[in-house]
């Protein structure tokens, strides 16, 4: 049985069903606690899920979490930067309208949110790592083009290799 601290109880009221289907446990919501109960390991997917929600993710996203090759990262922007203008560096990071956060999203294949001064990102650890690298770059100043230009390359060298696996698994 573990207990965890939520931050917007009717979200998880709403879809209590749902989540209890789909991650094998029972959970008893009481204010701003819940409690799971049920295997050791459905109530460790759980939580790693229900933190996912808790941070903003929609149900969907945070059910990446049941697979084993996905994970959730923190990256606190002031443990990468001692810069004092963090307004500046988050603006950085989301972009015009969005588009910078979108984009390393994109191509990132990561599912990102950005509270405060903490990114959140749930995808797998090469992806993440990919994307821990572009906010960093962009964090430390780097111009977005060079960050957007290094993920393309990575994603085409991971699509690559990808192709190179499926041919070899053919050719067997």
């Amino acid at each position: 049985m573990k207990t965890i601290q939520i931050v917007k109880p009717s979200r998880f009221l709403k879809n209590k069903k749902e989540l209890e289907k789909n991650l094998g446990v029972n959970m008893t919501i009481k204010r701003s606690m819940i409690e799971i109960k049920g295997e050791e390991t459905n109530e460790y997917i759980a939580e790693k899920v229900i933190e996912a929600v808790n941070y903003g993710f929609a149900l969907k996203e945070a059910y990446l979490l049941k697979d084993p090759e996905y994970t959730m990262q923190k990256l606190n922007i002031k443990d990468i930067t001692k810069k004092h203008n963090l307004k500046l560096i988050r603006a950085r990071i989301i972009g015009k309208e969005g588009k910078s956060l979108r984009t390393i999203t994109n191509l990132a294949d990561c599912v990102v949110k950005l509270i405060n001064n903490t990114i959140i990102l749930i995808g797998r650890v090469d992806e993440i790592e990919n994307a821990i690298q572009a906010f960093t770059s962009l964090i430390n100043g780097a111009k977005h083009s060079k960050v957007y230009s290094r993920l393309e390359r990575m994603k085409s060298k991971k699509k690559m290799k990808d192709d190179e696996d499926i041919d070899l698994l053919v050719e067997k």
